[in-house]
């Protein structure tokens, strides 16, 4: 009735893992820091990340999306701390932020918009369909379009 995730260091190594159980989300070791790494950021070789909140969007990301092009990654939250866009900024020629469509992705969102660095590949921005909340909620076919329809101005 809950799920695990494991946290991972940039290089691999297993740090700890979240609990998550609906309403109610406790991570081991305690103190453990998420904001030093990103969910899948030990599998992605992709030269684009899509940045997501939740391991879950990375996971529901590459079912549909299993390409050389794209590596989804998870900040674990709408917080991306700087150490985050040093990890981003080092691995990856582009992005696609793609956080929650909600009020704290969306406040989060504007920040980076403002405070990311330049990519060579470009910063793009995912726009959801009204009513849905993330990459979790959209079907195969959503994904698909969604990614062909980034778009580099965020708005």
């Amino acid at each position: 009735k809950a799920t695990v995730i494991p946290i991972v260091s940039p290089l691999g190594e297993l740090w700890g893992w979240q609990l998550k159980k609906v309403g109610w989300v406790r991570n081991y070791p305690e103190g453990v820091h998420k904001g030093d790494t990103l969910f899948g950021i030990e599998r992605a070789h992709a030269p684009v990340a899509v940045l997501v909140e939740s391991p879950l969007d990375v996971v529901r990301f590459h079912s549909v999306m299993g390409s050389d092009e794209y590596s989804a990654v998870a900040s674990f939250g709408a917080n991306i701390s700087s150490r985050q866009i040093s990890i981003i900024t080092d691995r990856f020629d582009g992005i696609i932020v793609a956080l929650d469509n909600d009020k704290a992705g969306e406040i989060e969102t504007r920040r980076l918009a403002k405070a990311l660095p330049s990519f060579r590949r470009g910063i793009r921005y995912w726009k959801y369909p009204e009513n849905t909340k993330d990459i979790g909620d959209l079907s195969t076919s959503q994904i698909v379009s969604g990614v062909e329809t980034v778009s580099s101005l965020y708005v």
